[in-house]
């Protein structure tokens, strides 16, 4: 049995219990079914055809593709909207794009790619304009300047799916991590032209166009190529630099006990973030981290290689000193445009000047470029 839960009056229809709004705001809906949770996606709204009268028992449709075997098998749910034109779509998949259709009278109209959500019902306000296939919205902000959705797959060249991958539009703050089933989302996109890129270690980079108009949903899949990157120890022959010989840099780096990365290793390197750096090295793990900055990683050591325990933070310094980043994490904190040099040890490898409390964790070692060169 389907339930709706509203504030007001209790009616039944259509075999769902609804329990009204005393008023024609339907905002905060909840809706659940019974015994599954596999569904819990919702879109409501009110239908007005022209000179402002409810579209009344308009039959709504909402239609999305099966994620059942049977292949190209489409699922749907359907409502009648009621005397005032509202009605309530229960039971839709969440995270997913939406097909909605609605018949009037003689007529038809399609909304394609409505997004659904997990923790609220999905509100559509709509005018049904005399030509059929036409839809604005009623309240709200105008579809101009609603923005979009950019959403896709990554597969490798064997079809299968990349997990991990990093989706961005350059140029902008619009990123995505695609999931285990090479899925990525990237909400809340304005309208406009953008290159799209994917970027994860072990493949070369892909670019691809993708124009986006408002209040749509944009798509675009991603093939990756392999490439032989091998994770070896920067050699340098010459002198050291200033920095190298202020630093320890350079005499540390001369022992072989660690990973360096230099200026010119980085940017050889393509790195975006410090993370990259040590993305797929043995031993370590990258734990994604989101938050209000934005996306992020945590950078970890296997329990592998710290005996009898779970993957624990390593530990920080920054220009020689002991260091805890902030919430936002480190990629947050310092650009790889702003790092000099970083130094990457495991538990086993770390100096005696950086042994710390969560040392046996490991250390990655931090030199800003601004700090570099004005160490005494």
């Amino acid at each position: 049995m389907r339930r709706c839960h509203r504030f007001g009056a209790v009616l039944r229809f259509g075999g769902c219990l609804l329990i009204l709004a005393a008023t024609p705001e339907w905002a905060g809906t909840q809706c659940t079914k019974a015994g599954d949770t596999a569904n819990p996606g919702a879109i409501e709204g009110t239908l007005i055809v022209l000179g402002g009268r409810p579209a009344s028992q308009a039959l709504v449709t909402a239609a999305w593709p099966s994620t059942s075997s049977a292949a190209r098998a489409r699922r749907s749910e359907s409502t009648t909207a009621d005397s005032g034109g509202h009605y309530l779509l229960c039971g839709l998949p969440a995270d997913a794009a939406i097909e909605l259709r609605i018949a009037f009278g003689s007529r038809e109209w399609l909304v394609p790619d409505i997004m659904t959500r997990k923790d609220a019902a999905v509100r559509r306000d709509l005018r049904l304009h005399p030509a059929p296939g036409e839809l604005i919205r009623v309240s709200g902000a105008t579809r101009q300047s609603e923005p979009g959705v950019l959403r896709g797959y990554v597969y490798d060249e064997n079809g299968a799916p990349v997990p991990g991958v990093s989706v961005r539009l350059p140029g902008s703050s619009y990123t995505g991590l695609t999931d285990e089933a090479g899925r990525f989302l990237i909400r809340g996109v304005h309208a406009g032209r953008y290159s799209v890129e994917a970027r994860a270690l072990g493949f070369s980079p892909l670019e691809a166009s993708v124009s986006l108009q408002a209040g749509d949903t944009a798509k675009v899949n991603f093939v990756l190529n392999r490439s032989v990157t091998t994770l070896s120890r920067v050699l340098t022959i010459g002198e050291p630099s200033a920095f190298e010989r202020t630093s320890g840099f350079g005499e540390r780096r001369g022992r072989g006990n660690g990973l360096f990365f230099d200026r010119v290793s980085i940017e050889r390197r393509g790195s975006q973030r410090i993370t990259d750096l040590v993305r797929g090295a043995p031993g370590f793990t990258l734990q994604p981290v989101f938050n209000r900055w934005g996306q992020s990683y945590d950078v970890r050591m296997d329990r592998v290689v710290v005996a009898g325990a779970n993957a624990c933070q390593i530990d920080y310094y920054l220009n020689g000193n002991q260091y805890t980043p902030s919430s936002a994490g480190i990629d947050h904190d310092f650009p790889a445009q702003q790092v000099e040099a970083v130094e990457v040890y495991r538990p086993s490898e770390v100096p005696a000047q950086f042994s710390g409390q969560r040392s046996r964790c490991g250390v990655i070692v931090i030199w800003t470029r601004y700090h570099a060169y004005d160490i005494p």
